[in-house]
């Protein structure tokens, strides 16, 4: 601890350091000033300006959501009268449904007591000559030939005598 001299070791360094902080503040104070200021200003600028923005944001959000309630009202205006107008429809419709199919049953029942009896006679005629096809047919594969000659000769003596 004899060659420690206390002046070197502990003295020195804070006066080093003191001047250090003299010369810096000096030199450094306004500039380091001004810059902090610049950076307030800019940090308050971009606060008003954020603030502005959102109260025009809120603003629109505003108008945004009363055009949207407006909106919500015509929905359901145009909803119940679209309702109203196709209920009126149905009901025009079904009254024209009635009436036509009133006036096709008419007419079906004028066409019908007419071709009725055509109708009638025309099918009778249509199943006799089926069933009379179908009679020869079975006929055909079960009789022998002879018995065929024979009922052929009988049908044409009936038919010769209906003609007379």
């Amino acid at each position: 601890m004899e060659n420690y001299d206390i002046l070197k070791g502990i003295v020195y360094p804070y006066i080093n350091f003191a001047i250090f902080a003299i010369v810096l503040v000096l030199f450094a104070r306004k500039p380091l000033r001004e810059m902090l200021e610049k950076r307030k200003k800019d940090f308050d600028d971009l606060y008003n300006k954020a603030r502005l923005e959102k109260e025009e944001a809120e603003e629109k959000l505003r108008e945004l959501n009363m055009r949207y309630d407006q909106l919500q009202t015509e929905v359901s205006l145009i909803k119940t009268r679209s309702q109203n107008e196709a209920k009126e429809e149905a009901k025009r419709i079904m009254e024209e449904g009635k009436r036509a199919a009133e006036n096709i049953r008419f007419e079906a029942e004028r066409l019908v007591s007419g071709d009725q009896e055509k109708a009638r006679a025309a099918l009778e005629e249509k199943i006799l000559s089926e069933v009379y096809q179908k009679v020869t047919e079975k006929l055909l594969k079960e009789l022998q030939p002879q018995r065929h000659k024979e009922i052929n000769k009988l049908q044409i003596e009936r038919l010769n005598n209906l003609d007379t």
